[in-house]
């Protein structure tokens, strides 16, 4: 009797937990899908960014030229390793080599574009940013495709995928992810349901053998401490999916959900802080990936330490981050004050510098990707102007003690 009471106990609280579950599972597939399909995309294109550097640095050591260019880049146009399972073949990529004032193709792995003109939109997108990617029409290839580009002088090195060969993989990607997630709600949910039906079953047979009156209370304090767990683990859920898991700092999805808390009602004005970390590539390449993390996290402390506790640090991939100093405008002394935060950066790891694109909010900027495409512009011009520089409205401003070993070219 005591056994099937605790079965349909458990099928009771298993099938309530079930429909409240369900809920939530399909609001974090929707925020999953979003999430996966732009951490995909960049994942792809940080590699064709390699690759395009690459193939430049060979391209230059040779008898420039088609031929030339044809024979570096022909080995790379099939993209295939840690993002791209194994399969019977890779994803397709194109090569260009185009000259940025006039748009004509001067090298490519199809010869049939050579000395084309490219779309004046496409052309207009990789004049307006050094580096980049996006998903575009390229009316030469007739598809569209997920385009990168990198210019380091005159000319603009690109690469494209096409849109096409990339979805299924995508897919396949999102799917995955959200295989093991479900399973392991589906597996938090059947343990929960089979402790509280067991719980709830003792406290049954406490009840039924006339116990003294204090001693009735145990189901009720069991089911309160049953209900402050799942509320716990509902919290570490949440966590999981808005922070970044390496360094603990708000990922991009937790980001752009406390700046739409702030846009919503900007009570007072904030600066958005976009930094990257300069030589990181070489420290990567030449100590590895462990030191490459344990830097991430040592910077990422550095920041934190200096800002307020109402100030917001994140990790938007990489080594990007963004910084939000809440109640700060602009000023020359809130730049000096910006500066010296960020002189922590190569104080808590030697080989490293930062470079900096400065945005005041809300006064240039209502909206997170606002705020990102200008302040993402003046870390470019802090890029090209030599590194370990803040650039905001009001010009360019050069930190001290530029670190890095001499002749680095990392990122």
């Amino acid at each position: 009797m005591r056994r099937r009471s605790a079965l349909s106990a458990f099928w009771y609280f298993w099938w309530h937990l079930f429909v409240i579950l369900c809920l939530a599972v399909g609001l974090a597939t929707w925020l999953n899908v979003h999430v996966a399909r732009s951490i995909f995309q960049q994942s792809l294109a940080s590699r064709l960014d390699g690759r395009l550097a690459w193939i430049r640095d060979q391209w230059r050591n040779q008898a420039r030229g088609e031929a030339a260019f044809v024979r570096v880049a022909l080995p790379y146009t099939e993209l295939s390793g840690p993002v791209i399972r194994p399969h019977a073949s890779g994803l397709p990529v194109v090569y260009y080599r185009v000259d940025t004032t006039s748009g004509r193709i001067l090298e490519s792995t199809v010869p049939a574009m050579v000395g084309r003109e490219g779309n004046p939109r496409n052309l207009a997108l990789i004049r307006s940013r050094p580096r980049g990617y996006a998903i575009r029409r390229l009316p030469l290839e007739g598809r569209t495709a997920l385009l990168v580009w990198w210019r380091p002088r005159r000319a603009t090195w690109a690469a494209s995928v096409p849109l096409a060969a990339i979805l299924p993989y995508l897919g396949r990607y999102i799917v995955v992810r959200m295989l093991w997630g479900s399973l392991a709600i589906l597996a938090l949910m059947s343990l929960m349901a089979w402790w509280l039906s067991r719980r709830f079953v003792q406290g049954l047979a406490v009840l039924s053998r006339a116990d003294p009156v204090p001693d009735r209370a145990l189901p009720l304090r069991e089911m309160q401490l049953a209900q402050v767990r799942l509320s716990q683990a509902v919290g570490q859920l949440h966590r999981q999916a808005t922070h970044d898991l390496l360094t603990g700092a708000l990922n991009r999805l937790g980001l752009e959900r406390a700046l739409e808390a702030y846009f919503a009602a900007p009570a007072r004005p904030a600066l958005f802080v976009l930094f990257d970390l300069d030589h990181f590539k070489d420290l990567n390449d030449r100590l590895g990936h462990e030191a490459g993390d344990a830097a991430l996290r040592a910077v990422t402390e550095a920041v934190r330490g200096r800002l307020k506790e109402e100030d917001l640090v994140a990790r938007l991939g990489g080594d990007e981050f963004v910084a939000v100093l809440l109640g700060a405008h602009l000023s020359e002394r809130m730049r000096e004050r910006v500066a010296g935060l960020f002189r922590a950066v190569p104080a808590a790891v030697p080989a490293l510098g930062v470079s900096l694109g400065v945005v005041e909010l809300p006064a240039e900027a209502d909206s997170f990707a606002a705020a990102y495409r200008l302040a993402d512009r003046r870390l470019y011009r802090a890029k090209e102007a030599g590194r370990h520089r803040l650039v905001d409205r009001q010009g360019l401003m050069v930190l001290d003690g530029e670190p890095g070993p001499a002749g680095t070219t990392g990122s």
